[in-house]
């Protein structure tokens, strides 16, 4: 989504895909590949993203690259109808099984949920309250993080579920405080975490506070402040990537996040396909090519593919006196 209520997302992974670009083809051309580059724009609707990959099929590609859950899952099921590889970076746990030309470039909320989860028993929060957003990623993370917990500690989850639209939160919070968890997960969308951290300093409800990826945005930042995100957990990539962010200085990149980096590897591995294989005859080709690929060459790692999926290492991250930092003990 370029606009509309993920556009943060969008234009970051856009960035990913053009420093991608950048670095290893710089004149569109590898080898005796000229490429051309289509963008579309989902507005973070599955209806508008279905369409968009109607028109993109117009253009007979070879590959497709999404991010975000609302974006790729609606496309996932035509994607491999039409034999097109996928590249998506989304944290679905179906999104692969869903597809045999899908190539997965974000840690599996299935992974993120129960590295949080782990966390979770770890510091003794048997009995968490979850707010989730109805949509696939915060579902798909639930998931995860309540089979793990469970598994972990036997604990109990309360979950409410809440519509991606919803930004006043202060009835479900005032339940929550009558009847007290060790935690509250704040499962929501990228425009509405914040509002509920804001919400639960108004609140003065002191537990300690869960989230999903979406915890990272500025918008978040901006709209809860330092002292609402004060010891907010979270999991993200690892972004101890010194070339890399050299590369984006270079380029010019104001913020070298997470969606960038991901991005840039699901570009920059459709690109080593292109440089390794001189005889691709179409997009069937290029799945099976990627399926051979094992690893992808990057600034500071070689990542590992196992079974299409991204290997990306994973870090606990915290919020401490306004910064995000990693989490230690």
């Amino acid at each position: 989504a370029l606009s509309g209520p993920f556009s943060q997302l969008g234009i970051e992974c856009r960035d990913g895909y053009e420093l991608a670009r950048k670095w290893r083809a710089p004149q569109n051309r590898i080898g005796r590949y000229r490429l051309n580059f289509i963008y579309g724009d989902s507005r973070g609707e599955g209806k508008i993203a279905a369409a968009e990959f109607q028109r993109f099929l117009l253009e007979k590609p070879w590959a497709l690259l999404s991010a975000g859950s609302y974006a790729a899952m609606p496309i996932n099921a035509a994607s491999a109808h039409a034999g097109i590889p996928h590249l998506g970076v989304l944290g679905h746990r179906d999104f692969l099984s869903g597809n045999p030309y899908a190539f997965q470039f974000w840690p599996s909320s299935e992974l993120e949920g129960r590295k949080l989860a782990h966390y979770a028993a770890q510091q003794g929060l048997r009995r968490v309250t979850a707010f989730t957003a109805a949509s696939e990623y915060p579902q798909s993370m639930l998931d995860s993080f309540r089979d793990e917990l469970i598994n972990k500690t036997s604990g109990e989850i309360i979950n409410h579920e809440v519509e991606l639209t919803d930004l006043d939160f202060r009835p479900l919070l005032l339940r929550t405080r009558k009847d007290p968890a060790d935690a509250i997960f704040v499962n929501l969308g990228l425009q509405q975490i914040g509002i509920m951290l804001r919400q639960i300093r108004e609140l003065n409800i002191n537990t300690p506070r869960l989230s999903n990826f979406w915890a990272y945005g500025r918008t978040n930042f901006d709209t809860a402040g330092a002292q609402a995100l004060e010891g907010l957990v979270f999991v993200m990539p690892s972004l101890n990537k010194q070339k890399f962010n050299e590369l984006a200085g270079l380029f010019r990149l104001a913020e070298a996040t997470a969606p960038v980096y991901t991005c840039f590897a699901s570009m920059a591995a459709i690109l080593e396909v292109f440089e390794k294989n001189t005889n691709l005859d179409g997009p069937r080709a290029v799945a099976q090519a990627l399926k051979r690929q094992n690893e992808v060459a990057l600034p500071d790692e070689q990542l590992k593919m196992e079974n299409r999926l991204a290997l990306f290492p994973l870090d606990l991250m915290v919020f401490r006196g306004g910064k995000l930092q990693l989490y230690s003990e």
